[in-house]
């Protein structure tokens, strides 16, 4: 490679580099702290609930 290829090659690499640690500090102040309780009672009942029912529309030459 040619000098301006590799300038050009440093300064993506340097970039990407400042990304990742930026990304990375943002999710350590912002998420990796989050906890979510979970009641156990409370997601068995969630799930014994009634199911949805949704409407099926039919498709535009669909056979029934």
């Amino acid at each position: 490679m040619n000098d301006p290829d590799q300038n050009l090659l440093r300064h993506l690499c340097w970039i990407l580099a400042i990304k990742m640690l930026l990304l990375a500090s943002l999710w350590l102040a912002f998420v990796a702290g989050q906890r979510v309780p979970v009641d156990a009672a409370a997601a068995s009942a969630h799930l014994r609930s009634a199911p949805i029912v949704s409407s099926h529309t039919r498709l535009q030459g669909a056979r029934p």
